[in-house]
């Protein structure tokens, strides 16, 4: 079995040109906070975590490592901004021998995979994936071995969080 955490970078601040520069606002440190709450109370845990170099989302990352202390980072440039498609790909040629990951990424992309991996999920589940706003976490798992073969609708879906949108 493997499981594949999606986890879309917390509320940053507005682009001013740079926008691998753009950090996380206060709102946002509170939300990759509770994100990195969420995945420290899941089982299994990530090993291993997969995340665009753009400042919002190693500062997103930072928030999980602390309390993931044994989390493998791995920063991947081709997470910048990518396509559904672009980050299956990654996930598709991660080791054999991890078997939870961590993707922390953009939308739309992440939300586009997020509402394609699940072969099941209910109603309300899929509400959930519609709108995949800053810090949503998206758990899904898959009855195989082997990262390759990941594949849209072979998924299902264990859980969504959202951060708390009424702070």
């Amino acid at each position: 079995m493997k499981t594949l955490f999606l986890l879309r970078h917390a509320s940053a601040e507005p682009s001013d040109g740079d926008d691998h520069a753009r950090i996380l606002t206060p709102r946002g440190r509170e939300e990759a906070l509770q994100a990195a709450t969420w995945l420290a109370a899941l089982a299994p845990q990530p090993a291993l975590a997969l995340c665009s170099p753009a400042q919002r989302a190693l500062q997103t990352l930072d928030a999980v490592h602390a309390r993931l202390p044994d989390l493998d980072v791995t920063r991947d440039p081709e997470l910048y901004l990518a396509s559904a498609g672009e980050v299956l790909d990654r996930v598709q040629e991660l080791p054999e021998t991890v078997d939870a990951a961590l993707v922390v990424g953009h939308n739309p992309g992440l939300a586009a995979l997020a509402r394609s991996l699940p072969g099941e999920a209910g109603d309300a589940e899929r509400a959930l994936l519609v709108t995949f706003p800053p810090a949503a976490l998206a758990v899904v798992a898959f009855p195989t071995d082997g990262w390759p073969d990941l594949a849209p609708g072979r998924g299902r879906l264990l859980g969504v969080r959202r951060p708390d949108r009424d702070r």
